[in-house]
């Protein structure tokens, strides 16, 4: 079986170095905004926006460089994550975990996805 994903976006929010609690390990979560290759009803394109998580070293080089806006690619595996909400009940969120991330595009100043969609609109 095989399980790799490979996505091509904009980073949709502020990547933050974070740490896993119990293992103490550095995380860093990114949402990546994926336009769709079709219009919807209305003719327009809309966007997936999919989470990611970078690990350790990939995380730690990453936050140097990765800013919100940024066009990456990322090469990793889909796979979900357990958590527990405030009343103990278990949830499940899929999600991807990066193995490779490449910057494609640096971001403007000042720009923002909604303009960045705007554009995709009149494609």
């Amino acid at each position: 079986m095989l399980n790799q994903v490979c996505i091509v976006g904009r980073i949709a929010n502020k990547p933050v170095i974070k740490e896993d609690i119990i293992t103490k390990n550095k995380y860093l979560d990114a949402v990546i905004c994926v336009p769709r290759n079709y219009k919807n009803d209305n003719g327009k394109y809309d966007n997936d926006y999919v989470e990611t998580r970078l690990w350790n070293n990939l995380a730690n080089n990453s936050i140097k460089f990765l800013h919100q806006g940024d066009m990456i690619g990322i090469k990793g595996s889909v796979g979900m994550e357990k958590l527990k909400d405030k009343k103990g009940k278990t949830l499940k969120k899929l999600m991807v975990k990066a193995e490779k991330v490449t910057v494609l595009a640096v971001a403007k100043e000042n720009q923002s996805l909604d303009k960045e969609d705007k554009g995709k609109e009149e494609r």
